[in-house]
């Protein structure tokens, strides 16, 4: 996945992350913004045994909606949205607006 790509991601499937987003939050204390995959790619990177059995179903879960490398482009994924945030925020009209009222 190219992190350089615009996220066009359609309304259900934002949904849908959000709430797995909120279940990852719920789940031993998860960063906001993070999907359960991305938790459990981090994890395998970490070498954390319940990561890489998760991640070794994820991958073999084609038939799911999943897939090879799902917990890489989920990270992908995450660093995308998040980005796109980043860029919504420091929007210079709202830097400007913000900047004024402190």
């Amino acid at each position: 996945m190219d992190l350089a790509e615009e996220v066009t991601t359609p309304y259900y499937l934002r949904v849908l992350i959000a709430f797995d987003a909120l279940l990852q939050v719920m789940w031993r204390y998860g960063q906001p913004g993070v999907t359960m995959s991305s938790r459990i790619g981090t994890g395998c990177a970490h070498g954390h045994k319940w990561a890489l059995v998760c991640s070794w179903c994820l991958d073999h879960m084609a038939w799911c909606g999943f897939g090879p490398n799902h917990c890489a482009e989920a990270i992908c994924g995450d660093l995308l949205r998040a980005r796109a945030a980043i860029v919504e925020l420091t929007d210079p009209v709202v830097v400007k607006y913000y900047a004024g009222k402190s």
